[in-house]
């Protein structure tokens, strides 16, 4: 995997209409575009102390289990988890004895265009939406999800991190098999 892009590449983030393109850098679009290409990748390597240390520590991760869904602390969600969540579910696909991952899981993220919806001239927070599909593997079975990715992102001294990801499914309401890996 490469960690620097050719300087020639041109980050491929849309602005909202309320954004202004002046208010990052170009440094700080290819920052961010790496940023969320690595969070893919290091789920589709398995590389989960690599993904979670794109997270900030109070960061959470959310999938909801219905459409439109506001809050996911008073309602059902498919996952709701902190940082120490998201650590021990890490950690139980990494370990050795977890029979449910005698055949490994695999999968293949894919995502579209990234589309910058705000930039809080006040916290420096940058919000980000893009639609992806992700195809599941095991036990000779595949699984296709797909929908869109909302990112919160904050600023930090090595550039930006993740401090939340909102997983929006396009069948967020159907029935699912139980889930183990992340979105």
């Amino acid at each position: 995997m490469p960690e620097t892009i050719n300087p020639d590449w041109q980050a491929v983030i849309i602005f909202a209409d309320s954004i202004a393109s002046g208010e990052l850098t170009g440094d700080e679009l290819e920052a961010i575009e790496l940023l969320l290409y690595r969070e893919t990748e290091y789920l589709d390597m398995c590389r989960y102390d690599d993904w979670l240390a794109l997270f900030t520590d109070d960061c959470r991760y959310w999938v909801p289990a219905r459409k439109e869904q506001t809050d996911p602390v008073n309602d059902i969600s498919l996952f709701y988890e902190d940082r120490d969540l998201m650590e021990m579910r890490v950690r139980r696909l990494q370990h050795p004895r977890a029979h449910s991952l005698d055949n490994p899981i695999t999968t293949s993220h894919v995502t579209g265009v990234k589309v910058i919806e705000d930039v809080s001239a006040a916290t420096g927070e940058i919000i980000i939406t893009t639609r992806f599909q992700m195809v599941e593997h095991q036990r000779g079975e595949q699984r296709l999800f797909a929908g869109v990715y909302r990112y919160h992102l904050h600023r930090v001294s090595e550039g930006f991190k993740i401090s939340f990801k909102r997983v929006d499914l396009i069948n967020c309401d159907a029935y699912f098999e139980p889930l183990q890996v992340f979105i």
